[in-house]
């Protein structure tokens, strides 16, 4: 899930596209930066089955990498679960602060009338 914080989805072409006037932009994760991610948060290239790349042709100067994103929902369902009990939490926080400022505003209330 830490994983996550560090990517940033962005939108681009695929340079193997030969038609570059009719070229459909794609939105995604740049894989090397998920490559970069996964280290610095101490994954390896085996510890996530959503990278992909050419490590015999890498050694060539040929770089052949790819992304399955399938591989990202049940991280990013991780995450919407984690962002949901955190919120949740504030929230249960903040309907007792209000329900005690309510029972001090009624107290004041009727020590004024």
């Amino acid at each position: 899930v830490a994983m996550l914080d560090l990517l940033e989805p962005t939108s681009y072409h695929f340079k193997s596209e030969a038609d570059k006037e009719n070229r459909k932009r794609n939105v995604g994760y740049i894989a090397q930066r998920v490559q970069d991610a996964m280290a610095k948060v101490g994954l390896e290239d085996t510890d996530f089955g959503g990278l992909s790349y050419d490590k015999e042709g890498e050694s060539k100067g040929e770089y052949t990498y790819g992304l399955a994103y399938s591989q990202f929902i049940p991280i990013l369902h991780a995450k919407i679960k984690q962002v949901e009990e955190k919120y949740n939490a504030k929230i249960e926080e903040y309907d007792a602060k209000i329900a005690e400022l309510n029972e001090k505003l009624a107290a004041l209330t009727v020590k004024n009338i």
